[in-house]
């Protein structure tokens, strides 16, 4: 497919940077033939819909209120830029990563695409409709009615899983769209990208393959998208989104001329870009499902207890590099859990050697604190509170009964400290 371009800068930055700060967080590459294509040279209508439900991720500080209107600031500019007639080349970087709307005001994407946020959900803001228009490389101006704001993030169980949902402010009124689990991949055929490359405007790339699957609903396959991508959805021919991109292969590679070349890959002969699926996806939307659930029935305390205090927290030694306070409290309601507050004051002088987990009966473990990096001669107080923190999500509508654990240990001998408190609430519902 022809690619569509205007001539313009891009951040150095884009080039070597990722969305995350870890290697699967990158993107990626352009496969073979060049398959990225603007929605303006599109010949197949139904791809307009589903870019009504795909919105550009972006901070709230890049935001100019213009003439009732906004718009989205560029990245500083440098003297390095992507090389002359590259693809890519005239894009404008107004956002970070792409969003999929679920439900009207429910979208996933890649959680790299949250980390990167200094202000995280707050500071947090979803776009939609930025296309260009009139063959002009950005719109002129946003509605404020197309651009939203974070509400609550949701995480799945499994803490190293890179994809988060994001409630958005208020409805979209915009369709979500059609995530469908797929067990066969081989017959899939043909995958596309829908989304906004570099943080530009949107873009459609076809012509992708599947390649390989993997246990932890990951899979490989070969994509020409970018930085940017992150959080895309990606579909089969048939319309139906079978996953998320979250990462793959580095996007540039410098000429001698000074600039940036877009890095192109023959078939299977780069890393390949990497796909959450839409099993994930349902799975931590039926988690949400439950949660809301929960939340309309009648709460009730179920255990309230101080559990530690005034007691120090052991430190390690030769004979022991790694002692742990281990206290734990059993429950014996048949509820389910609606609700969990903990509160911990700590006296420490450099919090960063704390580590504390809480563990579940059925064996799941949520990191309450680590490496977390403040130094201080005062109490500290942490109030972690299930309604304000989505660690504790996936625990919600679990059944309450059985023995709970909580972990502090001390990874350091330099400084030792003391637990004040440590108080625990649970609030059940019955089914």
């Amino acid at each position: 497919m022809k690619f569509v371009s205007k001539r313009c800068w891009l951040a150095l930055c884009l080039a070597l940077m990722s969305c995350g700060r870890q290697v699967h967080s990158k993107e990626d590459v352009i496969y073979g033939e060049n398959g990225i294509d603007d929605i303006l040279a599109l010949k197949n209508s139904r791809w307009f819909d589903r870019f009504n439900s795909v919105p550009l991720l972006t901070e709230k500080s890049r935001l100019q209120k213009r003439w009732g209107g906004f718009s989205l600031e560029e990245k500083a500019p440098t003297k390095t830029a992507i090389c002359y007639k590259e693809p890519l080349e005239n894009t404008k970087n107004m956002g970070h990563c792409s969003g999929s709307l679920i439900e009207g005001d429910l979208l996933v994407t890649a959680k790299h695409c949250l980390d990167v946020v200094s202000g995280g959900c707050h500071d947090l803001a979803m776009v939609f409709d930025v296309r260009s228009r009139f063959s002009w490389p950005v719109p002129w101006l946003l509605s404020p009615k197309n651009i939203f704001s974070c509400k609550r993030v949701y995480q799945p169980a499994d803490p190293a899983s890179d994809l988060i949902m994001i409630r958005l402010d208020r409805p979209t009124n915009r369709p979500g769209l059609d995530f469908v689990e797929t067990t066969d991949w081989l017959s899939v055929g043909e995958l596309t990208v829908l989304g906004y490359p570099l943080g530009g405007v949107q873009k459609v790339a076809s012509g992708g393959s599947f390649r390989e699957a993997f246990e932890n609903d990951q899979v490989l396959a070969e994509l020409d998208a970018f930085e940017g991508n992150s959080g895309s959805p990606v579909f089969s021919g048939d319309g139906k989104v079978r996953g998320i991109l979250v990462g793959g292969e580095s996007d540039f590679m410098a000429a001698e001329k000074g600039c940036l070349k877009i890095k192109r890959c023959a078939t299977t002969q780069c890393t390949g870009e990497t796909l959450i699926t839409s099993r994930s996806v349902r799975e931590l939307h039926d988690q949400i499902k439950r949660q809301e659930r929960i939340a309309k029935l009648p709460p009730k305390v179920v255990f309230d207890r101080l559990l530690i205090e005034d007691q120090d927290i052991p430190e390690p030694s030769s004979e022991n590099m790694s002692p742990s306070l281990k206290t734990s409290f059993k429950i014996e309601s048949q509820s389910v859990l609606a609700g969990i507050s903990i509160q911990f004051r700590v006296l420490h002088e450099n919090l960063s050697d704390i580590s504390m987990d809480l563990i579940s009966p059925s064996g799941q473990t949520i990191s309450l604190l680590d490496r977390v990096y403040k130094r201080s001669d005062e109490v500290l107080i942490f109030n972690f509170k299930s309604e304000e923190d989505s660690r504790f999500d996936s625990l919600i509508g679990q059944e309450i009964a059985g023995e709970w654990q909580i972990i502090v240990k001390d990874e350091s001998e330099l400084e030792s400290g003391k637990i004040l408190a440590l108080r625990v609430e649970m609030i059940g519902a019955n089914l």
